[in-house]
């Protein structure tokens, strides 16, 4: 059970840190269009 539990666990943590990468990723995305959209002074 132990090999199993360690192994959800790590799928679950590795799905939790590839989300927020990709959440971190659209975000910074997004930022860039909003500073491209906005002319500078």
């Amino acid at each position: 059970m132990a090999p199993c539990f360690v192994s959800w666990l790590g799928d679950w943590l590795f799905n939790i840190y590839f989300t927020n990468q990709l959440l971190t990723t659209e975000q910074a995305e997004e930022m860039t269009r909003l500073q491209v959209a906005i002319p500078r002074k």
